[in-house]
Order: C-alpha cells, then sequence, then structure tokens
C-alpha cells in the first residue's frame, strides 16, 4: 500500500487594476499492490481556479494606446471561476512478463461561470473605448464517464522482435449550457472611468441555452516491428463512433447526429549508426467541425474534417551525448471546413481547405558547465480554400495566413554551473508575427517580439533551494493574443523568489 498527496494554491494582484486571480488544486491517490503482477491505483483531482478578469488592452494602428497598458475595461463585478474534479481508477495487470494489460475507469466534472464584457474598442476622436459583447455564462457543468482498456504483447513476428497494442475507449458526455444572447454597449473614458457593474449595461442573464448528450466508442491497434536490424516500422489504425443528441431549450428542439472517424499511422525508423536515426511518418485523422459538445444544431450534420500529415527527419546525440541535434520537415492538410455559402451568405456549408508545412530544428551542446539549447520552426501555413463574409460581401481567403499563428518562432536557452551550487540561465523568446483576424488587414497585424527571461538557483543545502528569476527583462510590450480590437499582453518586467524544500 502507498498513497501521495498533493496541494498548491496561488494568488496574485496581476499587474493590471483590478485583475487578481488566484488557483487551488488538490490531488491524491492511493495504490495497492495486490501482487507483484497486478496493481490498482485510485486518484482523485480537484482544480478551482478563479482567473483574472483582465481581457485585454486596446490597440490602435497594431500596438496598444499609449497610457492604457495597465487599464482593465471589464467591469467591476466581472467573475470568472473554473471547477474542475477528475476521478480514475486504473488497473495494471502483468499474467506473463510479455503481456500487461491496462484499465482506467474515470468520471470527469467541470463547472464554468463567465460574467464579463470582453470586448474593447478604442474610439480616438473621444479618447474612449467601447465595450461590447457581455457576457453571463452561470451554472454551465458537464461531465463525462469512461472507460480505456488495452492490451500489450511483446512477442515475434516473422522471426523478429515485435510489439502489439490493442484498446478501447467508450464513454460517455453530458453538457448543461446556461447563456444569453450577448449584447449590450458602454462607452467610457480611455483613461478616468467607472468600471460599473454588469447590470447597468445589460440586463439579460443566462437562460437554459442547450442540453447535450455524446456517446463515443472507440478501438485502436498499434503495431511495432523490428524488420531488420536497424529498421523498425510501426503500423497504426484507430475507429471512432459518435452519437449525438441536442435539446435546445430556446427552440424546444432535439436534433440528433452520429459519426463515423477513421485515423491511420504509418512510419519507420532507421538507426543509420549509433546514436543516429532517421524516420518517416504518415497519418490521417478526423475531428469534429466544432467541439461535438458545444455544436451548433446547423453544423450536427456535417461530416467529420479529414486532415492528413507526412513527416520526414533525422535525430543525432554524437560526442558522448555532449551534442544532440534534431531536424524535421512537415507537411498538413486538413479539409471540409466550416464557410459560408456562395448562394446564401447566412448558411455555412463545408467546402473549406488549409495546410501547412515546414521545417523546425533543435541543438543541444554542453561545453564543461556551460549547456546551450536552440529551437526554431519556419512554417507556411495558408487557406487553401476559404470563403468568408467581410463588410458584407463574400469574399476568398485563399493564400491568407489563419488567425493567430505566427510563421517564426525560435528559443535560446542557456545553463551556467557558476559552482557546484549556483546554476545561472537565461533565456531568449521570439516569436513572429501573426494576423488578429482571417482578413490578414493591415490594421490586424500582432507584430513580432523578442523576450528576455534571467533567473538564478542556488543550492543551499541538499535538502534546501533558492530560485530568482527576472521575466520580461527589457520589459517588452507584446501580444499574448488578439484580435483587431484589443490584444492580451505579456506580462511586464517581473520579479519572482521561490524556495523548494525536500524532506
Amino acid at each position: 500500500m502507498s498513497y501521495r498527496f498533493d496541494a498548491s494554491a496561488r494568488r496574485s494582484n496581476h499587474w493590471a487594476e483590478r485583475g487578481e486571480s488566484s488557483s487551488l488544486a488538490v490531488s491524491g491517490s492511493v495504490r495497492f499492490d495486490a501482487s507483484e503482477r497486478l496493481r490498482f491505483t485510485v486518484s482523485n483531482d480537484v482544480g478551482n481556479q478563479n482567473p483574472s478578469v483582465y481581457l485585454g488592452t486596446p490597440v490602435l494602428n497594431n500596438a496598444p494606446v499609449p497610457g492604457l497598458r495597465y487599464k482593465n475595461y471589464n467591469v467591476a463585478d466581472a467573475e470568472l471561476n473554473f471547477t474542475d474534479n477528475w476521478t480514475t481508477v486504473e488497473a495494471v495487470w502483468t499474467p506473463r512478463p510479455n503481456v500487461t494489460v491496462r484499465n482506467n475507469t474515470y468520471y470527469l466534472y467541470h463547472d464554468r461561470i463567465y460574467h464579463d464584457v470582453f470586448r474593447f474598442a478604442y474610439v480616438p476622436a473621444t479618447n474612449s473605448v467601447n465595450r461590447t459583447m457581455f457576457r453571463d455564462i452561470q451554472d454551465t457543468w458537464e461531465t463525462q464517464y469512461g472507460d480505456t482498456g488495452s492490451v500489450k504483447i511483446a512477442g515475434r513476428l516473422f522471426g523478429r522482435e515485435n510489439e502489439l497494442l490493442v484498446g478501447f475507449d467508450v464513454n460517455r458526455n453530458y453538457y448543461h449550457r446556461n447563456d444569453n444572447v450577448r449584447g449590450g454597449s458602454s462607452i467610457v473614458n480611455a483613461l478616468a472611468f467607472n468600471p460599473g457593474v454588469y447590470r447597468d449595461f445589460y440586463a439579460n442573464v443566462s437562460i437554459p441555452f442547450y442540453r447535450m448528450h455524446v456517446n463515443q466508442v472507440g478501438a485502436f491497434a498499434e503495431n511495432r516491428l523490428r524488420a531488420a536490424e536497424r529498421l523498425s516500422i510501426v503500423l497504426g489504425v484507430r475507429q471512432d463512433h459518435y452519437d449525438v443528441n441536442r435539446f435546445d431549450n430556446r427552440l424546444n428542439r432535439t436534433t440528433v447526429s452520429d459519426h463515423d472517424g477513421t485515423g491511420w499511422n504509418a512510419g519507420a525508423v532507421v538507426d543509420l549508426v549509433s546514436g543516429l536515426a532517421v524516420y518517416g511518418q504518415m497519418a490521417a485523422a478526423t475531428d469534429p467541425v466544432n467541439s461535438l459538445s458545444s455544436i451548433n444544431a446547423d453544423q450536427q450534420a456535417f461530416n467529420l474534417s479529414p486532415g492528413r500529415q507526412a513527416e520526414g527527419g533525422v535525430k543525432q546525440s554524437a560526442l558522448g551525448g555532449r551534442v544532440e541535434w534534431t531536424f524535421a520537415a512537415y507537411r498538413l492538410v486538413k479539409e471540409d471546413l466550416l464557410t459560408p455559402s456562395l448562394i446564401d451568405p447566412s448558411r455555412t456549408e463545408q467546402v473549406g481547405r488549409q495546410s501547412s508545412r515546414g521545417m523546425e530544428g533543435s541543438l543541444a551542446v554542453r561545453m564543461g558547465p556551460v549547456r546551450v539549447d536552440v529551437n526554431g520552426t519556419v512554417l507556411e501555413a495558408r487557406f487553401d480554400e476559404f470563403r468568408a463574409t467581410v463588410g458584407g460581401r463574400l469574399v476568398s481567403l485563399a493564400g491568407n495566413v489563419p488567425l493567430n499563428i505566427p510563421e517564426r518562432s525560435a528559443n535560446l536557452l542557456v545553463f551556467w554551473d557558476a559552482t557546484p551550487q549556483v546554476q545561472l540561465r537565461s533565456l531568449v523568446r521570439s516569436v513572429g508575427r501573426r494576423f488578429a483576424d482571417n482578413t490578414n488587414s493591415a490594421a490586424s497585424r500582432i507584430p513580432s517580439y523578442t523576450v528576455v527571461d534571467l533567473g538564478a538557483r542556488w543550492q543551499v543545502r541538499p535538502n534546501l533551494s533558492l530560485d530568482l528569476r527576472l521575466d520580461n527583462a527589457l520589459d517588452e510590450v507584446y501580444a499574448d493574443s488578439g484580435d483587431s480590437f484589443a490584444w492580451l499582453l505579456g506580462q511586464p518586467r517581473a520579479v519572482t523568489v521561490g524556495t523548494s524544500v525536500t524532506f
């Protein structure tokens, strides 16, 4: 018999006014080894989060409006709350050294509250901010319970080493959604304003919206065969079936649908010499056009959206592990996207397609007490076929970059063990430009940014260490994400001191 218990709490005043946040997480598990071949583990994880109600800073000419970086334009009684609970019972049985049977029964519950306003547009003529899209989502919760099992058998096939994994996945999901019709408007002075409360500007509160049942049954198999001394071949397949039942409380109407999706992958790994391997893989899969637990009634009849991937790469570890590097190139294609109908733009149909192709690599070098890690990616993400209603008319967005996709990014990490007890580190993060909407208009461009983080760690005693962090050391103003009206900014320069004690 053994057990584990963890608890953590966090509270922050945030860097934006009225941006407080807090969280509490508790988890525990009990493991019972019934024998050398059979064990059971029961675990439970509970989390409660109250994220910051700072939801963005208005922008003008592709930059935050001067003087507004620390302003919070949400209403004074804004609330965000996420509650989650996850319970699992896992059994692992090894009847033979080459056979492993696993089963995991689980129950998930989460509750969401959104009571706020989340769109802010700057009006330069009056130096004011127009707040719209007041949302009230209360008593909205979701449950899922299911079971996943698998059998793994190691043996020989055609005289070669072989590993076969076969399994299943069944679950039932229920989504209880209360919501309001998004609306409301409030104009406040950009610099000096009273945030007011929600009901001052929008009287609509949450009412029963819809109830959703989703049943899923899946089966999967994967096989790895060492076809030759330096060649391994991996094949996999998965089949899923979904039944969706949606009741619309507002229209008093029930809609049902079912979907079948098949996925597969095939790949090979070749060990050219010791420490150097090349690989290639092709894969195909499907997913819904929208989350099945929140899909609209008029989208239920759509087919699953298919996607396919091709990837190849090389990995090497050399000089006794002091140098490691990887390189990969890939192409991804996704089809049957949702797009407005050419005949009636108020209706949606499946005709779109988007793709991306790119390269990514990494290099890690250790030189005595110094370790340097570099990684980066370059990609070309495009809509190949996509139409949208822009300014009241239907236009083609073929050739445009999907929103919030950086096509360049890189990281540089340097660690220096100055003494056996002291380590210094630095991290440089660079993210390329993005677009805040699919039109790729000049007004929607989010500039690239580079952020520098510094840190030091001191091992005071074997069981006690202190850690100092200086995040965003150059106080770069940058956007984590955003739209054409406002950006959610990354945190300014911040100092964090932490300690770790073991006993």
